[in-house]
């Protein structure tokens, strides 16, 4: 029952992209992961940097 929702929800979320722009799409995800991947380094070096401040004081 699991395996079938998940295969429902897959092909409902599926997006279908066209050959010709299939290199343009793959090229903005990328963006967007390098993007939140930056972020994230960001936010939980300014986290443990908080937490090792606090830690000291």
């Amino acid at each position: 029952m699991l395996q079938k929702l998940c295969k429902t929800i897959m092909n409902i979320v599926k997006l279908q992209v066209l050959e010709r722009g299939r290199e343009d799409f793959y090229q903005s995800i990328n963006r967007i992961n390098i993007a939140r991947g930056k972020i994230t380094a960001i936010t939980f070096i300014a986290i443990e940097s908080i937490i090792l401040i606090v830690t000291l004081i």
